[in-house]
């Protein structure tokens, strides 16, 4: 009977560990207040960032902020680090007050929240899509759709991305 308990428990820790090392590849959540993309950073870079780095097909400066993926590949490199705030381009110009270049700039509890984001591996709440799909509605954005009766939540983008 113990043989059958080690055997199981050794089974348990491995699908555990591959778990574990599978959610960290997708940049997955390791803390239950964990910030993720979808939640917490796509809307402020939505409100933000979208129209000039994304929306419409337009990618000023090279990068494409719609998607975390997109954040890892720019013209000048990739805009986060995931673990390495300070080392993430994104961070720097929004810290700095450089950017949005239009409009206000981001409050500092948001400069913070994306930090942390940062900090923790640039966490998302599922998988990304391999190719950017025409309409991208997650269900964070359907979610506060019907709280604020509020249709703007639905971005175009290019197949091509």
């Amino acid at each position: 009977m113990s043989s059958a308990r080690a055997t199981l428990g050794s089974w348990v820790m491995a699908v555990g560990v591959s778990l574990h090392v599978a959610m960290a590849a997708v940049g997955a959540p390791t803390a239950p207040n964990a910030p993720t993309f979808e939640r917490d950073i796509r809307p402020i870079l939505k409100a933000q960032c979208f129209q000039c780095h994304g929306e419409s097909g337009k990618t000023k400066g090279g990068i494409d902020l719609r998607l975390r993926r997109l954040m890892l590949h720019g013209d000048d490199g990739p805009a986060i680090v995931p673990g390495k705030a300070s080392e993430s381009r994104l961070l720097q110009l929004v810290r700095s007050g450089e950017m949005p270049k239009d409009g206000k700039p981001l409050s500092p509890a948001q400069v913070q929240l994306i930090e942390r984001w940062i900090s923790l591996g640039a966490p998302t709440a599922r998988p990304e899509p391999e190719t950017a799909p025409d309409f991208v509605i997650t269900a964070e954005d359907r979610k506060s759709t019907r709280l604020s009766s509020s249709h703007s939540s639905v971005s175009r983008m290019p197949s091509s991305a």
